[in-house]
C-alpha cells in the first residue's frame, strides 16, 4: 500500500510579519541597551552593511534548509525581495511536508540566531546581539 505524504501550503500577510518583527527587535533593542549599555543609534554605516550581508544570510539558509529535503531541487526553489514592503524571501514553489517546512525555518534560528547570540556573549559584543 502507498502511503501518501500529507502536504502543506502557507500563505503569510507581510504586514503581520513585518509588525511582528518590528515588536521583537525593539524588545531586543531594550534588552541589548540594559545588558551592555549599547543603544542602537550606535549603529554606523558598517554595521548596517553587516545587518544587510545578516538578511542575506539568513535567506540563504533558508534555500539550504529546504535543499535538505531530497525532493527538492534548486529549479523548485525561489530567492527574491520585495521592496515595496521590505522583505527578502526563500519559496519552495513544490509543496513539501511539514517536517522539511520546519528544518527550513529552523536553520537560520539555528545558525544566525543561537549561534550568533552565544558568540555575542561569549565575546562581549552587543552588535553582534542584534
Amino acid at each position: 500500500m502507498d502511503k501518501k505524504t500529507k502536504c502543506y501550503k502557507y500563505q503569510m500577510n507581510t504586514l503581520a510579519l513585518n509588525i511582528l518583527a518590528i515588536i521583537v527587535f525593539i524588545l531586543l533593542d531594550i534588552l541589548v541597551s540594559y545588558t551592555f549599555n549599547w543603544h542602537f543609534e550606535d549603529i554606523n554605516e558598517f554595521h548596517f552593511l553587516l545587518i544587510i550581508l545578516w538578511f542575506i544570510i539568513h535567506e540563504l539558509l533558508h534555500y539550504v534548509g529546504f535543499l535538505t529535503d531530497k525532493n527538492v531541487s534548486p529549479k523548485n526553489l525561489l530567492l527574491g525581495m520585495r521592496i515595496e514592503v521590505g522583505i527578502l524571501y526563500c519559496m519552495c514553489k513544490k509543496p513539501i511536508c511539514k517536517k522539511s517546512i520546519l528544518v527550513a525555518l529552523i536553520f537560520p534560528l539555528f545558525f544566525i540566531g543561537i549561534l550568533t547570540m552565544a558568540i555575542a556573549y561569549i565575546i562581549k559584543s552587543s552588535p553582534l546581539m542584534l
